[in-house]
């Protein structure tokens, strides 16, 4: 007769380990697409590149939160459409409030911009580099943002049902042997 845990809890939905190792990738990623696509198009003068450079930033960004979701999901003990979904959208918040707190500032006061929509002039240097239009830069990272969502929800339904091996069993006890501990009760 086997006996297993009678006080065994479920697994929490959001694994934080396996959410900040997808974000870590997955920001990695994104500094990885960024800089190549920099140096394409600016570095390489590519004008297709460097003409739509905020498109190319916006396929990496979402690129990078469907790959983190996916690897969070995936990396998380816990199987199944709804730990997916927990841990993409997780994975997702963490992600947009750490770029938006951390890295829009840091790029900024580096390369010395200003949001045209805020200063008294109508263009900054970005926008002027670019030549886009202050509005057409925030739409652009707004649809990032939202269909960066959807791709993280879709990375993380996928690496949530993706089967993944596990090495190792519950412990089990055999009747023939000593009394299993108290914790454990009868099976079957």
């Amino acid at each position: 007769m086997a006996y297993v845990r009678s006080d065994y809890d479920a697994p929490p939905l959001v694994q934080w380990r396996a959410v900040f190792a997808g974000a870590v990738i997955g920001i990695g990623v994104l500094i990885l697409l960024s800089a190549l696509f920099a140096a394409i198009g600016f570095g390489a003068h590519s004008t297709t590149v460097s003409g739509n450079f905020r498109w190319f930033e916006a396929g990496s960004a979402i690129f990078a939160m469907f790959l983190g979701a996916y690897l969070a999901a995936w990396f998380s003990g816990v199987r199944g459409f709804g730990s997916g979904i927990a841990n993409a959208m997780t994975l997702w918040g963490l992600t947009v409030l750490g770029v938006v707190l951390v890295a829009v500032p840091s790029v900024m006061s580096i390369f010395n911009l200003k949001l045209a929509f805020l200063s008294s002039t109508t263009t900054s240097g970005a926008v002027a580099a670019t030549g886009s239009s202050p509005h057409a830069v925030l739409w652009t990272t707004f649809w990032a943002i939202v269909v960066g969502l959807g791709a993280a929800l879709l990375g993380g339904i996928l690496g949530g049902v993706m089967p993944r091996a596990y090495y190792g069993a519950a412990p089990v006890y055999d009747e023939t042997r000593a009394a299993p501990p108290v914790e454990y009760r009868r099976a079957g």
